[in-house]
């Protein structure tokens, strides 16, 4: 059996065809406004930022301008400089219109979008004193902060807290307990009586102090010594002054290079003799270093003193008194 073909109004022919018109009118509106936004039909510029990471920065995202939406990334790629360390080069597509906004001076960041996390390139604006960016030219850049590793840092720095922490418990356990001198000090009543005895001391050495008893009262209390210790200093200054100026024998040691020269001079004639006495040269020499002369010198001192010794007893054998008379 033939199915029966379905014949249409001229009414709903042209309802239809209203309803593809409309539909190719939407599409044609959707058509201006992407392109508007990814530039098909607008004329835009590229600008390229180096980085060294980019925290997940994706083809697409916006590029901001001081906040002003200018444009959007195009292209992210992996380069190699002359020394083979690896960069990040971000191409961004940048409307004509803000070119005079973006100089040599302004900075490229990565920021993050709200809650999301979405990332964009902010740019900020430069001075007028500086020249534009010209196209496919590279713009500064501020590397972006590595919440990963801000992350890590912060659980080692909690990790760190809470070793503090518990090294804060077992102290305050230890004082607690009257442990160490700290814990002596809050806990032993024996502590708090001799830092009062202390304290009674130290008022009665102030009282002394301020009565003008004892050598320490003297000294705060009383103008004459004052007046002597100003005195003796003053002399001493001026005998520095002296010094300095050469007078006196210290000022003439210090300050008169020939009364140095004399006395070295004198040193070193001094030395010389000494050298020749341990040399056994001279007189002294001899007698310090001759074992002969030494014992010849014995010997005499032996003999005389045996005659002391012999004229002491027998006084008669050596003194003859001879009396003439005339």
């Amino acid at each position: 059996m033939a199915r029966p073909v379905l014949k249409t109004t001229p009414v709903q022919k042209a309802s239809i065809g209203g309803l593809i018109v409309v539909a190719l009118l939407i599409l044609g509106v959707a058509v201006l406004i992407l392109g508007g936004e990814q530039g098909f039909l607008s004329s835009r510029y590229l600008l390229r930022a180096r980085f060294d990471s980019i925290s997940g920065l994706q083809p697409g995202a916006p590029v901001w301008l001081a906040g002003q939406r200018v444009g959007f990334v195009s292209q992210i790629e992996f380069v190699r400089d002359a020394s083979e360390k690896v960069f990040i080069d971000v191409t961004m597509r940048i409307d004509n219109q803000y070119q005079d906004l973006i100089r040599k001076d302004s900075k490229a960041r990565i920021g993050t979008l709200g809650l999301l996390g979405d990332k964009y390139v902010g740019i900020s604006l430069g001075s007028s004193n500086n020249a534009e960016l010209k196209p496919g030219e590279y713009v500064e850049t501020d590397n972006p902060i590595d919440f990963e590793e801000l992350i890590e840092r912060g659980v080692e720095t909690f990790d760190d807290l809470a070793e503090g922490g518990k090294s804060l418990k077992s102290i305050a356990a230890k004082i607690d307990s009257g442990q160490g001198t700290l814990g002596k000090f809050i806990n032993d009543p024996e502590m708090y009586f001799d830092l009062a005895t202390l304290a009674q001391y130290s008022r009665q050495i102030a009282g002394k102090i301020e009565n003008n008893e004892g050598s320490i009262g003297r000294l705060f209390n009383d103008t004459q010594l004052y007046d002597e210790m100003v005195a003796t200093i003053s002399d001493v200054r001026g005998l520095i002054d002296s010094i300095s100026d050469g007078k006196g024998s210290i000022g003439r040691f210090v300050k008169d290079p020939a009364f140095y020269d004399h006395l070295t001079a004198s040193l070193s004639r001094i030395d010389t003799l000494i050298a020749r006495i341990e040399r056994g040269e001279g007189t002294s020499g001899k007698f310090i270093s001759s074992d002969e002369l030494y014992n010849q010198t014995s010997e005499a001192v032996g003999s005389l003193d045996s005659l002391l010794i012999d004229i002491r007893k027998h006084p008669a054998k050596y003194l003859k008194l001879k009396v003439s008379l005339f």
